[in-house]
């Protein structure tokens, strides 16, 4: 999708911006091999693509939740000067904006409820990655949907 382009031009259409695929980057934050050499070749094999396209990139943007997971990797394998963004930092920065500018919003808030986690697939790595991405371990409950 061309959406950060388009959205980033809109603000300032001086800016370049360059956009490059990861496609073997989720299916392998979901399977949790995460702290596998194999990923840190993928990493270096898709920024050095990116680099290709120019050598004067000052900023990346992480264009999906997932890669907050690795974004330590990610940026272990940049130049130093580079600028990581998140979108996961960047979602709950204009959420809170939107809530302090909406403040009525949060009167509709229950501020004493549970989150529930419910799964059909009783797995090792459903918890793997509810951990993963919850930060702590979650108690899911298996439901039978038939």
């Amino acid at each position: 999708s061309s959406s950060y382009p388009k959205e980033i031009n809109k603000i300032n259409s001086e800016i370049k911006v360059f956009q490059q695929a990861c496609p073997l980057l989720v299916p392998i934050i979901e399977s949790g091999k995460i702290n596998e050499n194999d990923l840190d070749v993928i990493i270096k094999k898709y920024l050095n693509e990116l680099f290709q396209k120019s050598r004067k990139i000052d900023t990346i943007i992480l264009g999906c939740t997932h890669y907050a997971i690795i974004e330590d990797k990610i940026k272990k394998c940049l130049p130093k000067n580079v600028k990581v963004v998140s979108q996961g930092t960047i979602i709950a920065q204009k959420l809170k904006d939107y809530l302090v500018q909406h403040p009525e919003i949060e009167k509709t808030f229950v501020k004493d409820s549970k989150k529930l986690f419910f799964t059909t697939e009783n797995s090792k790595r459903i918890k793997y990655l509810t951990q993963l991405f919850y930060g702590e371990p979650i108690k899911i409950d298996l439901v039978n949907l038939i």
